[in-house]
């Protein structure tokens, strides 16, 4: 839980308390050659589905604060993906 004191027109009000928290994490920057460069954690995986490997794999990675590359380019991408879905209409 975390909170804060908020102040109003009247002076200090009472506390905000929040008691969830963001869904992922990322630190993003450009590289010298100005491409972006970003690492990322997701509470959650990549799929809403409860019975997809997708679904919570990366959960424990959030907690313990691990990031990821957030992968940019085509080729890094696609070296990368352990699935392909393509939609039709």
């Amino acid at each position: 839980m975390s909170s804060a004191s908020l102040l109003s027109s009247d002076g200090l009000v009472e506390r905000l308390e929040s008691t969830g928290g963001p869904l992922f994490r990322i630190v993003a920057s450009f590289g010298e050659d100005g491409v972006p460069r970003a690492e990322v954690t997701v509470a959650r995986g990549a799929s809403g589905d409860p019975d997809s490997p997708f679904f919570a794999n990366t959960t424990e990675d959030w907690v313990e604060g691990h990031y990821r590359p957030l992968l940019f380019g085509r080729g890094a991408i696609e070296a990368d993906a352990a699935e392909r879905l393509t939609l039709s209409p």
